[in-house]
């Protein structure tokens, strides 16, 4: 796997556990598996608009796990 990112052109991988605010709108969601509330799509945008534009790229490719 990595062998494959390095051949990519992938230089680092950033992962981060989940908040503790997460954990619990994911344990105690109404919205079945697979599925994010409203609250989890306003989080995962404004992650998304953190990064820097060479980021959003490798993202959208699939390079960023």
């Amino acid at each position: 796997m990595l062998d494959a990112l390095a051949s990519a052109g992938v230089t680092g991988i950033t992962a981060a556990p989940p908040s503790l605010e997460e954990l619990f709108l994911r344990h105690y969601s109404d919205q079945p598996d697979g599925q994010q509330s409203q609250a989890q799509q306003v989080q995962a945008q404004q992650a998304q608009a953190e990064q820097t534009p060479a980021e959003q790229t490798q993202a959208q490719q699939g390079q960023v796990l």
